[in-house]
């Protein structure tokens, strides 16, 4: 025991250290890196969608938490302004990413297209790719031939087989909406001129009320061999409705997450592993890399892992050029916004924002699990000021 215990203290692992100041490390930087580091710029094109999708918090027309479906749609002035801002923003980035976002964004197809060719003229040395997320029932001919043309990379929203996606994912009449995602996607992936194995991939929301065997059906149709299905189960933070499991999906997922563990083991063949679990097997990488470091004792000054530096990795901006951390975050909370494309962003606000641990100072600088901390600015969200939050 007094073995191990040494060499625990010689990995860092149990020393009474403790951090003195928490203190984000960008924080001192954070005016330089926003003005000449920026990477990706999501677009709010519309926030009317063709879905009424029943675990979609903007679906949800009494939801105080979030905004709701409107016919607010970004005009072009707006749209331009915000690649100007990226262009500004991003001097010292080699690479930027723009993002299509709604509401359903090809509603505005028209104004992606215009967004597309002007981005392409302005970004002079740089790699620009593209991204748009889509319920995938507007994707004809026509604009799948553009998206693929233009190295758009495409999420499209298929929740599982016919049965269980129609549950949940409906047009406003009620009407369900698989048959034509299904066959528009058939259509695109049978193209002999078109290769989406780079570009398309499936974004699965999960309802753990379902049987997991009966989602995982949907991977086994020939279909979907070459496309990268992603897979989480629904975000209930901002709809009354909250998340019920199933307990066959718990013990047929748990099952299906000890067989990742196997396939990333060489002990079973990786393609016999639901694709639903795949992530299982990157994130064993991560935590192999995390665990497996050699520590030293902690720093004077610092900071959990979480939360990002918003505006750094991404920023997303609404219809009207109001700036958020990322899509994710409620659009109606004066704490998540974080500027606007005519006033540049707030410094001090985003400071607050990823020094955050400061409102739990004592009981993060006392924690075991300090280094790591994935904690995210959205969790974090209940309406008041973040000045206030340290006394809730």
């Amino acid at each position: 025991l007094e073995e191990i215990i040494n060499q625990y203290n010689k990995e860092g692992l149990m020393l009474d250290k403790r951090v003195k100041e928490l203190i984000h490390p960008n924080t001192s930087n954070l005016q330089q890196i926003l003005n000449n580091m920026m990477s990706q710029m999501t677009l709010q094109i519309t926030q009317q969608c063709n879905l009424r999708c029943e675990y979609c918090p903007y679906s949800n027309m009494e939801n105080m938490e979030n905004r709701n479906h409107t016919s607010k749609k970004m005009s072009w002035e707006v749209a331009k302004k915000a690649i100007d801002f990226l262009v500004q923003h991003t001097v010292k980035s080699e690479k930027v990413v723009i993002g299509f976002y709604g509401g359903e964004p090809l509603l505005e197809f028209e104004l992606i297209k215009r967004i597309i060719y002007y981005a392409n003229s302005n970004f002079i040395g740089k790699e620009v790719l593209y991204t748009i997320t889509t319920n995938g029932t507007l994707l004809n001919a026509d604009i799948a031939e553009f998206l693929y043309n233009n190295n758009v990379n495409v999420l499209i929203s298929l929740d599982g087989p016919k049965e269980i996606h129609d549950q949940h994912r409906r047009y406003i009449s009620g009407k369900g909406s698989f048959n034509d995602v299904y066959s528009n996607l058939e259509r695109m992936l049978k193209n002999n001129n078109q290769n989406w194995s780079e570009l398309l991939s499936i974004n699965m929301v999960i309802d753990p009320k379902n049987e997991f065997n009966d989602i995982n059906l949907i991977t086994q149709d020939p279909l979907f061999e070459s496309i990268q299905i992603r897979a989480s189960v629904y975000d209930d933070t901002f709809v009354d409705e909250k998340i019920i499991y199933n307990e066959n999906y718990t013990i047929q997922y748990t099952y299906q997450q000890f067989l990742a563990i196997l396939g990333y083991l060489g002990t079973i063949d990786k393609n016999s592993v639901s694709p639903l679990c795949a992530t299982k097997m990157a994130l064993l990488d991560i935590n192999r890399e995390v665990f497996g470091k050699k520590y030293q004792s902690l720093p004077e000054c610092g900071c959990p892992s979480g939360p990002c530096v918003p505006g750094r990795k991404k920023v997303f901006v609404n219809t009207e050029g109001v700036l958020f951390p990322c899509e994710k975050v409620s659009e109606v909370s004066d704490n998540m916004k974080i500027g606007t494309l005519e006033t540049g962003f707030d410094i001090e606000k985003i400071k607050k924002m990823i020094n955050i641990s400061r409102l739990t100072e004592e009981q993060c600088k006392n924690c075991w699990a300090y280094r790591f901390c994935k904690s995210c600015i959205k969790g974090m969200e209940r309406g008041e000021p973040l000045e206030d939050k340290k006394t809730k």
